[in-house]
């Protein structure tokens, strides 16, 4: 008989192997929840493999790239950016990637991760894939189009791999037979029979499947790998019902690919089949023992249905424990973020920055590591020694851009420095400051300053009257990833100068000289940025009250028939512009000639502007990266990092914008221009067209002098937002913009320079949206996510301490394993971002965190603002159900320990009530539904008589009369003089103005023409031909296109009806019980912050008159005529008060199992009060 292949084979073999193999792992986990990292994490620690594959992680390692490391483990992680059903990631454990240098390049986002491992004598190239599964939801096309590209990009993406390197490509999906041929890749997971065991990855119910595999070359693939299989028991969610992916195992030899020698397979033959067959024919004690052999396997109907129901016992257990843990890990994250905040809050409030930055670092969403990783071009992963040369060969270019076209002038006196200020330089100097290595650290000089500023103030002395030091200006470059941006080219790099300490306190004592003969020259400019009386609150306000003051004069300038009644004539240009800037590598670019102009220019001493400029022309970068150095001279620039370049630039873009005004011989610069660091902003105030003629003039001037004194404009990235308005403001605007890629460009001209501007209708800047429409609305929906921070930030603050304490010690949880990228998941909330329910005790040991927290109301109430809100409007009466019986729940455990629990001694809800507290709650339940029962009364009533008004706001003149005449109303009335009542009054004047503008759509002119015309172009009316009164349309909401819609059977109303309804609506003030209610659900003011505002309006019954105007009234809603007043109009419905709901919600029907027990119990007790069986709506 064939033996059975031994489940541990591939597992003992890795381990006789495992110096010189590979243990890989492919999973698909259906999604990275909470309790599935819980799950993994916990596995890893003792997982038997170097390398884990996974897919299929959506967004659980966070919703960006990210690279950190996990206990014994380094986690390469990369999200799709477009869709959370997608996801990939790559771990390998510590011990492996100590021998190589692992760099990960997504090729697709979510889909494709690789991974690279470089070692000195060979590489490993781990590929993790994810296929776009076949779906129904998208187009066909569109699906098979996705897939496409997915196997044209990873065919192509694995064909530029070098064929030395050991490849490891794991993979879910079908039909990527070709793709496997074209790279000579084998399928190390179907080289064993079928009939031994299951290779089927997927199984779905009866169905299975194989779709997962674990490929790599050929010559790679020895016989050790080619027993790939999936890992049977090993379920990372076994608690979800449905479709599984079975993770799949190998084992690869770890050799150079030139030294994989091949050796063929050796086939094994466990048993003989022809002396099988012959035992069985002759029936000897071999026959026999099979046949005991046989009876020992087969079992019992009995015994199998005992197994299914153990099974099922099993099952339910594990159900509850998995419960159990899932409370119990939101539990801990949640305390875990508790103790951090709290530990943030201790750090603010005594000032211990550092620690603060530490706590805030370690509860981040876990960012891309330090390390440097650039791309080619092409996009493709360099070695380390190809990366030290991209960066190299980059900032060469970048800081050799300028020759040395001059040199330091000869210092006719040497600069003497007090010793003073150089001892006050040394104090100043961070505790935590960079510096190279196997330099001193700056703590060490701040501290011994007293002993070290005489040698130093010497050494400065002597060595600088031969040219200043090397050591002093030189700089380690370190790179700082550009906020925003992915790390794939240098240019994406920020560069650092880390310097010596004191080198760095010398170019203090520098600066504040410095900043003594510049102050005054700076403070004639709108530079905000490295001043101490400035701040970027100055730059912001300055640049809104322009974007204020445009959008008002605009909207005074509008054109409507009231503004033309009052005599106002529109003006040709009315508007404004305004341009931000963006320049690239402004810092890096500075030229020396310019610097030393701009110091000239401010009449900076001599000796100090010879020793500034011989700093920087003796300063050189060292670039050190994976272990390579190299050397790179500074010929333009100013050093960043150093404590002098921030004043410089400062100095140097005030100097710009003098050149400006000289070049223009205006102050605009001054005026217009704003400044906050190297981001630039230009407004104009355009109202004729000599200022258009200026704006074009000084725009130019502004990029002409940028790019002469060697900064380099972004054109495409700068924007500009133009506003023009009045008669001829559109033509102007249509000559000078013209369509680039499907995007505007405005076309700046002036002689013979041309540039083009992308226009814009908002641009951020500073942090904030700026723009000449709503930007206040803009800015607040861009902070709008930090409100839910001072939230989770409140949530810190209380009950951490205590809360963390009780829990820890009565309950003995110990604190969380396995730290994980936060920005999923963190302080115990679930899906929908609310926080989890505290840790559950047993039901013995009562609640102890519950008593903590609600001994004290008034307290709890005062300092947990939801719990003071929730006081304030109450609670739900499903809402309050489920609260009090979980009390009445850990009440009944408490008051039943140590005794046996039974409906006849104790009930379940702990004290019974009494007959009088109860009669008392039936009374005031049955006083609830008559009030309920009496408003479904008037509720029907409304709709006979009741009318819903709305008005929008944007038609304020109507608004506005109506709140004159309640002014009005109410003077006279103070003096006895009225003679109607305020709501007659009012709706009086509602009816006047509704008629004047009906009728002046009746008057003959081009005006009037035009208006009509507007009218039906909307869709309120219509106008056949041959017809010369306009027929208006009865409208209803369409709530799938969101717009409102003609009522297909509903005849529409002519212009004369409408105007004759008004008319008798008018005679119906007469009647004294017509009109008895018409009044605003707001309190009426000047001007409304909504964009709606709700009238009530009430008829009489009896009068004829009031029936009269009822049907009017009728006719009129829905009808399109109010919208020239912004006026809709329609009945009341049959529906309850607010109140009333409020009533109905605390006082809820009771169950059925309730009332059952209740008609039991009242039949025992003939006094006790029933609650009605039904709610009349």
């Amino acid at each position: 008989m064939r033996a059975q292949s031994n489940p541990d084979t591939i597992r003992t073999n890795v381990k006789r192997h495992e110096s010189k193999r590979l243990r890989v792992l492919s999973v698909n986990l259906d999604g990275l929840t909470t309790v599935v990292y819980d799950t993994l994490a916990n596995w890893m620690q003792t997982a038997p493999y170097d390398v884990l594959l996974l897919q299929e992680t959506h967004r659980g390692f966070g919703a960006e790239q990210a690279e950190w490391k996990m206990g014994q483990w380094t986690m390469i992680s990369s999200p799709d950016p477009k869709t959370r059903f997608a996801g990939v990631a790559i771990a390998i454990r510590t011990t492996i990637v100590a021998h190589f240098t692992a760099r990960c390049l997504p090729v697709i986002p979510g889909r494709l991760l690789h991974v690279r491992l470089s070692g000195d004598t060979y590489s490993i190239d781990l590929l993790s894939c994810y296929q776009h599964v076949i779906s129904s939801r998208e187009q066909r096309h569109i699906n098979a189009s996705k897939r496409e590209q997915f196997w044209t990009k990873l065919g192509s993406y694995t064909a530029s791999l070098p064929q030395r390197n050991l490849l490891i490509v794991a993979q879910l999906g079908d039909d990527f037979v070709g793709y496997a041929q074209a790279n000579s890749l084998c399928f190390l997971n179907t080289w064993s029979r079928g009939g031994q065991q299951d290779m089927n990855t997927f199984i779905n119910g009866s169905s299975k499947s194989q779709i997962d595999y674990i490929l790599t070359r050929r010559f790679q693939a020895d016989s050790l790998a080619r027993r790939a299989r999936p890992v049977a028991g090993l379920d990372f969610s076994p608690w979800r019902l449905g479709a599984k992916h079975r993770p799949v195992e190998t084992s690869l030899p770890l050799k150079p690919g030139w030294a994989g020698a091949r050796q063929k397979p050796q086939i094994s033959q466990p048993y003989d089949k022809q002396q099988l067959e012959l035992s069985l024919h002759l029936a000897d004690s071999k026959a026999d023992m099979l046949r005991d052999r046989v009876e020992q396997v087969r079992t019992s109907l009995g015994e199998m249905w005992r197994q299914v129901l153990w099974a099922f016992r099993a099952y339910a257990a594990f159900q509850r424990s998995y419960r159990e843990v899932r409370r119990r890990g939101l539990w801990h994250r949640k305390q875990r973020l508790h103790q951090q905040l709290e530990l943030a809050r201790q750090a603010e409030t005594s000032k211990d920055t550092r620690l603060l930055y530490q706590v805030v670092r370690e509860i981040a969403p876990k960012m891309q590591g330090g390390r440097v990783r650039i791309r080619s071009v092409a996009g493709e992963v360099l070695t380390a020694e190809e990366e030290h040369a991209e960066i190299s060969e980059y900032f060469r270019k970048l800081f050799s851009l300028i020759p040395h076209e001059i040199e330091p002038l000869p210092r006719l006196e040497p600069l003497i420095l007090e010793i003073q200020e150089l001892y006050s330089s040394l104090g100043k100097l961070g505790k935590g400051m960079a510096v190279p290595r196997l330099h001193a650290r700056s703590s060490v000089w701040r501290f011994c300053r007293q002993q070290l500023c005489g040698p130093l103030l010497e050494a400065f002395h002597s060595e600088t009257a031969a040219g200043y030091p090397g050591r002093w200006a030189d700089c380690n470059l370190a790179l700082i990833p550009k906020p925003g941006k992915t790390i794939k080219r240098p240019e994406s790099l920020r560069p650092l100068g880390i310097q010596d300490a004191a080198g760095k306190a010398i170019a203090q004592v520098l600066k504040e000289r410095l900043f003594l003969q510049v102050r005054d020259t700076l403070e004639q400019f709108p530079q905000y940025a490295y001043l101490s009386n400035r701040s970027a609150q100055d730059a912001i306000q300055r640049v809104t009250e322009h974007c204020s003051l445009i959008r008002s004069r605009v909207v005074q300038d509008r054109h409507n028939i009231y503004n033309k009644k009052s005599g106002k004539t529109r003006s040709k240009y009315v508007g404004g512009a305004q341009l931000a800037l963006d320049m690239t590598t402004a810092f890096d670019r500075l030229p020396r000639a310019a610097l030393k102009e701009a110091l000239e220019w401010a009449n900076v001493e001599p000796s100090l502007v010879s020793i500034i400029l011989e700093l920087h022309c003796a300063c050189r970068y060292r670039i050190e990266h994976e272990g390579l150095v190299s050397y790179v001279d500074m010929s333009n620039g100013v050093r960043q990092g150093c404590t002098l370049a921030p004043l410089l630039w400062a100095l140097f873009s005030a100097f710009l914008l003098h050149k400006i005004e000289v070049k223009l011989e205006s102050a605009w610069p001054r005026e217009s221009m704003t400044l906050y660091a190297d981001d630039t902003h230009c407004a104009w105030n355009l109202a004729s067209a000599k200022d258009l003629s200026f704006f074009i003039q000084s725009a130019v001037a502004v990029l002409e002098v940028y790019q002469e004194y060697g900064m380099k404009v972004n054109t495409e990235k700068s924007a500009l937002i133009i506003r023009l308005a009045g008669t001829h403001g559109a033509k102007w605007l249509k000559r000078h913009i013209e369509v680039i890629e499907g995007k505007p460009h405005f076309l700046l001209a002036s002689g013979l320079r041309v540039f083009r501007v992308p226009v814009v209708q908002k641009v951020k800047y500073l942090g904030i949206i700026i723009s000449y429409k709503n930007y206040e609305t803009e800015v607040a929906a861009c902070f709008q996510h930090m409100q839910e921070m001072e939230v989770d930030a409140a949530l810190g603050k209380r009950e951490a301490t205590a809360l963390a304490e009780n829990t820890a010690e009565k309950d003995g949880e110990p604190q969380p394993k396995h730290p994980r990228p936060l920005s999923k998941g963190q302080g115990g909330q679930g899906k929908g971002g609310k926080a989890a329910n505290p840790e559950p005790s047993a039901p013995s040991s009562g609640h102890p965190n519950r008593e903590a927290t609600t001994s004290d109301p008034k307290k709890a109430g005062q300092d947990d603002p939801l719990t003071a809100a929730a006081a304030a409007f109450g609670q739900t009466g499903q809402q309050a159900r489920s609260q009090g019986r979980q009390q009445q729940q850990q009440q009944g455990w408490r008051n039943s320990q140590g005794q046996r629990r039974g409906w006849s001694s104790y009930q379940w809800g702990g004290q019974r009530k009494t007959k009088e507290e109860q009669a008392w709650e039936d009374n005031l339940r049955l006083l609830a539904r008559l009030c309920l029962r009496h408003e479904d009364e008037l509720s029907q009533t409304r709709v006979e008589r009741d009318f819903v008004l709305t008005m929008e706001t944007q038609e304020a003149a109507v608004l506005t009369k109506l709140y004159r005449l309640a002014q009005a109303w109410r003077v006279k009335k103070d003096k006895q003089e009225v003679t109607c009542s305020l709501r007659v009054c009012l709706f009086m004047g509602l009816l006047q103005v509704w008629l004047e503008r009906m009728r002046a759509l009746e008057v003959p002119g081009d005006e009037a023409e035009a208006l009509r015309k507007s009218i039906v172009d909307k869709g309120y009316a219509q106008m056949p031909e041959g017809t010369t009164e306009l027929q208006w349309l009865y409208l209803r909401w369409n709530s799938t296109t969101k717009a409102l819609e003609k009522v297909p059977d509903a005849e529409p109303m002519f212009q004369s009806q409408v105007v004759t309804m008004l008319v008798q609506l008018q005679a119906t003030r007469e009647a004294p019980n017509a009109l008895l209610r018409f009044r605003s659900t707001r309190r009426m003011a000047e001007e409304y912050a909504g964009e709606t505002v709700t009238f009530l309006l009430t008829v009489g019954h009896r009068d004829p008159m009031a029936a009269q105007a009822w049907g009017m009234l009728t006719n009129l809603c829905g009808n399109g005529a109010g919208k020239v007043i912004g006026l809709k109009m329609k009945p009341a419905k049959m529906d309850r008060q607010p109140l009333a709901k409020v009533v109905a919600e605390r006082f809820p029907p009771p169950p059925p199992a309730n009332r059952a027990s209740s008609s039991q119990q009242g039949r025992d007790e003939p006094t006790q009060h029933h609650e009605p069986e039904q709610e009349l709506h």
